[in-house]
């Protein structure tokens, strides 16, 4: 017995506690947005409690309303299901205007660079080096000339050509043989 008491303690009644409010939040004069668990029609009273006339009606569809009030203060709401109410009286507070947050950013100050050149470091303002310059670990060094890929292309052909010029030197060369020997130094007479 202590079992389904429980049960309907933790399963029935928070079924029931959320089928009968209004959820309206930040609700400001022109704009208000209140969420439901019932559909029906939401019937507005402005200072008066649920009781007597309502001031405004609204239709409450897929458990949402959004209505305007037109001033600030406290009103009362019911959602009438079309048989009864199926939420009882509640209290909206709306406010004049939204509630706004503030956020300021303070941007730090870049300090002057304190080396020969400072290009897009953070925390340091850029200091760039002459036209002829560029910043290499924070130091103006000259650009090279540009005519270094000459030097490398005469370089390179200057070592084709002497490579070029030791094979064809070796095919020109003959083989020596004995009697290309003995012409050269002919046999000399027995003394």
């Amino acid at each position: 017995m202590k079992i389904l008491a429980i049960l309907f303690i933790l399963l029935v009644l928070p079924a029931i506690s959320l089928a009968l409010t209004i959820d309206c939040e930040d609700c400001v004069v022109d704009r208000c947005s209140c969420d439901t668990n019932c559909n029906g029609i939401m019937r507005v009273w402005k200072d008066s409690g649920c009781d007597g006339i309502w001031d405004y009606e609204y239709t409450v569809t897929k458990k949402s309303v959004v209505w305007e009030p037109s001033v600030a203060g406290t009103y009362y709401a019911s959602i009438f299901d079309g048989k009864d109410y199926c939420v009882k009286c509640e209290d909206i507070t709306v406010s004049s205007t939204a509630a706004t947050t503030t956020t300021s950013t303070t941007i730090p100050q870049k300090v002057d660079c304190p080396y020969e050149c400072c290009e897009g470091m953070t925390g340091y303002k850029d200091k760039k080096c002459k036209t002829d310059e560029e910043c290499i670990s924070n130091k103006c060094v000259k650009k090279s000339g540009g005519s270094s890929w000459i030097i490398w292309v005469v370089l390179v052909l200057i070592i084709i050509g002497v490579i070029g010029f030791i094979l064809l030197r070796k095919k020109e060369k003959r083989i020596i043989t004995y009697q290309d020997l003995y012409r050269k130094w002919p046999r000399r007479p027995r003394r």
